[in-house]
């Protein structure tokens, strides 16, 4: 049963991670190079290596671009996070605007947002 549930992880986060770099990548490159890693990983080894991943503030799956080849638009950034269902755009509540907090100031229209 731990074996099934482990398999059922693994892969919903290949695909979770395929489809973001396949979303913000249309070349694949990104996508060839997390399969070629991950590929040859057994459960408890994928399993480990998020369990250090996550371990570490630092870690990152990297996106490889090169320079000047091609360009990031708002429309791939977009695909990307719908992949990932993070928000780019909210009504922003300011209560700094008015200094009441029961009367705080919202954008009208969804703001780009940022998440640090």
């Amino acid at each position: 049963m731990i074996l099934r549930i482990l398999v059922n992880v693994d892969l919903r986060w290949k695909k979770m991670i395929y489809s973001f770099f396949d979303a913000f990548d249309k070349t694949g490159s990104n996508t060839k190079k997390y399969s070629s890693k991950f590929k040859p990983m057994t459960d408890q080894m994928f399993k480990r290596y998020f369990d250090d991943f996550f371990s570490n503030e630092n870690a990152y799956l990297i996106l490889d671009i090169v320079d000047y080849e091609r360009r990031i638009t708002m429309d791939d950034i977009e695909a990307a996070a719908k992949v990932l269902d993070v928000p780019l755009y909210e009504n922003v509540v300011t209560p700094f605007a008015t200094m009441d907090k029961e009367n705080a100031v919202v954008t009208q229209t969804p703001v780009p947002v940022g998440i640090s």
